[in-house]
């Protein structure tokens, strides 16, 4: 989910935790909150795992299920096409062979011309 500013993520994210279904988080809140504590790669986010539970006779079978919910703002998620990061395949910042370095120095670029506001929680 991409949200506009940090306050939109949060509030959908309090909306989320505090929701009246089955679903439970699988995890601490701040398990894997990338903002307040961004990955190596520059990668600011925050990902929530819940595990799908239904009484339902036709959800049943898909009890278990893990489901993952991730939440960017505009500035992060521009980050993340802009340097290339995929679930699994990081692109470290000390990685900065041709390819690897243009496309850090486009993010950086995307970032800078965001603004010179931003909150640091945005980037």
């Amino acid at each position: 989910m991409v949200f506009e500013d940090f306050k939109q993520l949060d509030e959908v994210r309090q909306s989320m935790h505090a929701a009246r279904w089955r679903h439970s988080l699988t995890h601490s809140v701040d398990r894997y909150d990338y903002i307040l504590t961004p990955k190596v790669t520059g990668y600011r986010g925050i990902h929530d795992v819940y595990e799908y539970r239904v009484n339902s006779i036709g959800g049943v079978p898909w009890n278990g299920l893990k489901i993952e919910i991730q939440y960017r703002t505009l500035p992060q998620h521009g980050f993340v096409a802009q340097i290339g990061l995929r679930s699994g395949s990081p692109l470290p910042l000390t990685d900065l062979s041709y390819g690897n370095s243009f496309r850090y120095a486009k993010s950086c670029e995307f970032v800078e011309n965001c603004g010179a506001n931003l909150d640091l929680r945005n980037l």
